[in-house]
């Protein structure tokens, strides 16, 4: 998903934004050797939902010969929900880049 607003001719705003969600199977097997040895199985389903944000600054002032500088700000979401483990972690994320203007 993107979308463009801003100030036309000086600065240009955009925002992106993907996630993604799905199940992890995992299959234990175990063996037991007492009295003639045993097999027992367990699944775990555990589920990951992944979420990718930024926001793009674009200095539409400052472009050079249909090159704009630009900045962005993002964070990065990761979650495990699971019946044995839960897990999650956010990482914010900088950067500067060139943009290409289309023709």
């Amino acid at each position: 998903m993107g979308t463009r607003g801003g100030v036309p001719g000086w600065f240009g705003v955009r925002l992106r934004a993907e996630s993604t969600h799905f199940n992890i199977t995992r299959e234990q097997l175990s063996f037991t050797s007492a009295g003639g040895g045993v097999t027992s199985s367990s699944v775990e389903i555990d589920q990951q939902l992944e979420v990718h944000g930024r926001v793009f600054v674009d200095a539409d002032v400052a472009s050079y010969f249909g090159f704009v500088p630009a900045i962005f700000l993002g964070l990065d979401y990761l979650g495990i929900q699971g019946s044995a483990t839960s897990s999650s972690t956010v990482v914010p994320s900088v950067g500067i880049g060139i943009v290409r203007e289309d023709p």
